[in-house]
């Protein structure tokens, strides 16, 4: 059992404190559950449904983007206005919307979903993804008390931690706009237990799955193939060759050919809310809708690819540098997890700030590896500061808002410097962890040498 129910009076008044947050904080989220349900055009949920959708009446999965979406535009009066219901949208107003953005598979799994109405669709799609959050949350709290001396977490702390989740703006987002953040985050966690445990081929099985329906995630393969984890690696390439032949075998290879051409037409790479290294670049070199520093996107593509490299090739080092404990299993995963969430994140073009639930793994392993460095409490401490920041609610600005240096280098870049600083803090982390570890068994190697002379 993860949990103990409360003993004494002041352990049931905490835990109806808690309980009254949990109701304010529920009707928040059935509030924006209902706003988004009924006025589709406000949610990425609505893209998925809609793409379903189509292909369940013979149609393309992807239409094209549009090249902007502010005052003046065609499209700006009919998404701004609402919508009620779905069957009140008239058809030419469907090419408003901003396409979707992921693989086919997707298409697939929502299927099921499209055949209802879609405010019906799109409530079960979100107490869903509310559902996953707090399973991956659980799985997480169970993994912290494993071994423990004190193997039950309070009922009072369970329910605190599932409210601070909820309460941290990015989840919020996931939901308000209809994402998956929260299925992603339960299948990375399933994932590295699995590793943690030795599970290498169920491991690798499920960041295969994962990476099929955001590609993101691909990232996982690398730091498997660089920490020398064939197996898990080979587990991976199954399972993602399986969902990509069964999406082309089901709607059809020319799809993949429409998905890239869809992904080709991305302009809104430079908002606020994109954390990434193009994101970033982009906002002072050009390539996205906002007036640039500079007009110079092949300066976007390059400083972007440099920084990706570089970033890889501290993955690939750390990794390679596990490789010396093939039968830590905990550490492997850990160090592969704490490193890669946030590298695919800021290596990614799109990388959301609803990406960022997919943040609590890494921010859990490093509150455990902190526990036993000198000055642990500066670097918990320090991690707080950068989680601060982002879990305050922030307006995705729009193209016309980013232009100026203050917007460039400040305001619209806080989320990039914040999840480099994170990946910063994991890699110090990663290699302070592998180096005791390496001292230890070395001290061990030792005294059992010793031992052995000496009897």
């Amino acid at each position: 059992m993860l949990s103990q129910l409360p003993r004494n009076p002041r352990q049931w008044l905490l835990l109806s404190i808690l309980a009254v947050l949990a109701v304010m904080i529920s009707n928040l989220y059935f509030k924006e559950i209902r706003e988004i349900a009924n006025t589709p055009l406000s949610s990425d949920f609505y893209k998925f449904y809609l793409s379903s959708q189509r292909f369940y009446e013979g149609d393309a999965i992807y239409w094209p983007a549009l090249p902007s979406l502010s005052p003046g535009d065609p499209c700006y009066r009919e998404a701004s206005e609402g919508i009620t219901i779905y069957f009140n949208i008239p058809a030419g107003e469907k090419a408003c919307l901003h396409p979707n953005m992921n693989p086919p598979i997707l298409s697939i799994l929502i299927l099921p979903l499209s055949l209802l109405d879609y405010p019906i669709a799109c409530w079960i799609f979100s107490i869903s993804s509310l559902l996953c959050g707090a399973w991956a949350l659980l799985l997480i709290l169970h993994q912290n008390k494993h071994g423990s001396h004190h193997p039950y977490l309070p009922l009072s702390s369970i329910i605190a931690a599932i409210l601070i989740f909820y309460s941290y703006f990015p989840v919020f987002a996931t939901i308000s706009y209809g994402q998956i953040s929260l299925f992603l985050l339960l299948l990375l966690t399933k994932s590295w237990i699995a590793l943690r445990n030795n599970n290498q081929v169920r491991g690798g099985f499920i960041l295969g799955i994962a990476a099929s329906i955001k590609p993101f995630i691909g990232l996982f393969f690398i730091a498997l193939l660089f920490s020398k984890n064939w197996r898990a690696a080979t587990a991976f390439t199954k399972a993602f060759v399986s969902i990509f032949l069964i999406g082309g075998l089901i709607t059809g290879f020319q799809t993949y050919n429409d998905y890239l051409v869809t992904l080709k037409s991305i302009t809104w790479y430079s908002t606020n809310w994109n954390a990434s290294f193009v994101g970033f670049f982009s906002r002072l070199f050009g390539g996205g809708e906002s007036t640039p520093w500079i007009d110079a996107p092949s300066i976007t593509q390059a400083a972007s690819m440099i920084c990706c490299l570089l970033i890889t090739f501290i993955i690939a080092k750390i990794n390679l540098k596990t490789d010396s404990n093939q039968h830590n299993s905990t550490l492997k995963s850990d160090i592969m997890f704490l490193l890669t969430i946030p590298a695919m994140l800021i290596m990614s073009p799109l990388g959301w700030l609803y990406y960022f639930p997919l943040l609590i793994i890494s921010i859990n392993i490093i509150f455990d590896y902190t526990k036993n460095i000198k000055s642990k409490n500066f670097y918990r401490i320090l991690l707080v500061l950068l989680i601060i920041p982002t879990s305050f609610p922030s307006a995705m600005l729009g193209r016309q808002e980013i232009n100026n240096p203050y917007i460039w280098l400040v305001d619209a870049s806080i989320y990039f410097y914040i999840l480099l600083s994170i990946f910063g803090l994991a890699v110090y982390v990663s290699k302070t962890k592998i180096q005791k570890k390496n001292a230890h068994d070395s001290q061990k190697s030792v005294a059992d040498y010793s031992s052995g002379v000496y009897d």
